[in-house]
């Protein structure tokens, strides 16, 4: 008897233990369950501040971009100023120097008019025209490099014979030639090649040249103007196994290596001065360079301080 009772008490604890750790295994699952649903808000919110990173991320993206691009446009404002005040600069100085010089000019054949020879109204009129000329440059050439910048200077790309429209350049500038005592001498290989170019353009490129070796050499010396074929620097030619070149040299004075990194910026100012009182814009090689480029060529220069200055173009031949 004394051991089914313990039996029965021993098993009354069991029981009693086993409805203790029933109930702790209840409590423990409404715990799980909790803890699932908070894993699960866990989960959402981790997912939501996924989604709110991402977002902000892509704010940010949006704000550099927007940084880079106000950054952009500012360097583009300054570089305008920077332009406009070249050009109120060029105005003001080389466009006010000639207007005055053609007004006092008129001023003094309108007030002495009885009293000049024909010789005296012949020079003034000839002075006005030259200081006209000049400031007809002026403008063309502000003009032009406004045009080439903006992308309004359109080319008409077609054959042309590159010798003739070198000669028809270098007899415009025989008279100022002469003026110095300057032999302009040319030459242009045998059996050339037609050139594939816009014929206004290459002119003016020819223009610019010849008239920087007339202006800046000094009085009896030699220009050479030669016309031939040669391979391109830029690696594979534009047109054909080789390019039309246009070699300008002349015996001024020369461009140290300074000059030459500058040589064809906007407004250039370069150390050597006309040697005959000309003017000049610090245009025309800015020009020249964007002109034979949008034309599938180039220029490029090579001088020597005390001995001259070779340019030469680079032209594509007719394919």
């Amino acid at each position: 008897e004394d051991y089914t009772e313990e039996m029965e008490r021993y098993s009354a604890k069991l029981e009693e233990q086993a409805k203790v750790i029933e109930e702790k295994n209840t409590q423990l699952q409404s715990k799980n369950d909790e803890l699932a649903i908070v894993n699960e808000q866990l989960e959402d919110y981790t997912e939501e501040m996924e989604r709110y990173s991402a977002k902000l991320e892509a704010q940010a993206r949006e704000i550099t971009a927007a940084s880079a691009q106000i950054h952009e446009q500012n360097a583009a404002l300054q570089d305008l100023n920077t332009r406009k005040n070249e050009l109120i600069g060029v105005v003001a100085h080389d466009l006010k120097n000639p207007l005055a010089a053609i007004l006092m000019s008129s001023s003094l054949m309108l007030r002495y008019y009885d009293k000049m020879t024909k010789d005296d109204h012949l020079q003034n009129t000839q002075r006005i025209k030259e200081t006209g000329e000049r400031m007809n440059k002026i403008i063309t050439d502000l003009l032009d490099i406004e045009a080439i910048e903006s992308g309004k200077f359109k080319l008409t790309l077609e054959e042309c014979d590159i010798a003739a429209i070198v000669n028809a350049t270098v007899e415009d500038y025989h008279d100022a030639a002469e003026r110095k005592q300057i032999s302009i001498l040319t030459e242009s290989a045998p059996n050339l090649a037609l050139g594939y170019a816009d014929k206004h353009a290459l002119r003016q490129i020819l223009d610019n040249l010849v008239s920087n070796a007339v202006k800046y050499s000094p009085p009896e010396r030699r220009i050479w103007v030669t016309t031939h074929e040669g391979a391109s620097t830029q690696g594979a030619p534009t047109q054909g196994a080789s390019m039309l070149l246009v070699d300008v040299r002349d015996e001024g004075p020369g461009l140290s290596a300074e000059d030459q990194t500058k040589l064809f910026g906007r407004f250039a100012k370069l150390t050597p001065q006309p040697t005959g009182g000309e003017h000049s814009t610090g245009l025309g090689l800015s020009i020249v360079k964007q002109l034979a480029e949008a034309m599938g060529g180039t220029v490029r220069c090579r001088s020597t301080v005390g001995v001259g200055t070779t340019f030469t173009v680079e032209i594509p031949k007719k394919g």
